[in-house]
């Protein structure tokens, strides 16, 4: 059976869906089925083909602790429209962006891992 979690789609067995009723959905379970957006790990890893924006050291701050990105905080952009790979100002990759208007919505980024440790 498949679920859908915040990380994407997964595969299941009846052992893992009896946990997941008992203890609610999870980041990620089972086996990898599709994905949202490109995991944290593509984006450190690899070279995709998304665009780069470059912001502030504020800005840094906000994206890794969750938030969205304000126009004010972009230094550089490749794009003003889609998805964008967001870069502190030494380009080290913090994350995945998406334009909406007059923002950068944060979609994924480094700092989560430490958000879920805490909750």
């Amino acid at each position: 059976m498949k679920i859908k979690c915040e990380a994407g789609e997964f595969e299941i067995n009846e052992d893992m869906k009896k946990i997941i009723d008992k203890f609610g959905t999870p980041f990620a379970a089972g086996i990898f089925l599709k994905q949202k957006n490109p995991s944290i790990q593509e984006i450190m890893m690899k070279k995709l083909d998304i665009p780069k924006i470059i912001v502030n050291k504020m800005g840094e701050k906000n994206f890794i602790y969750g938030k969205d990105i304000l126009n004010e905080s972009i230094i550089k952009k490749e794009t003003d429209s889609g998805k964008v790979i967001v870069c502190n100002e030494k380009g080290d990759k913090l994350g995945i962006g998406e334009f909406e208007e007059d923002i950068v919505k944060n979609l994924a980024d480094i700092g989560i891992y430490l958000r879920k440790e805490k909750s």
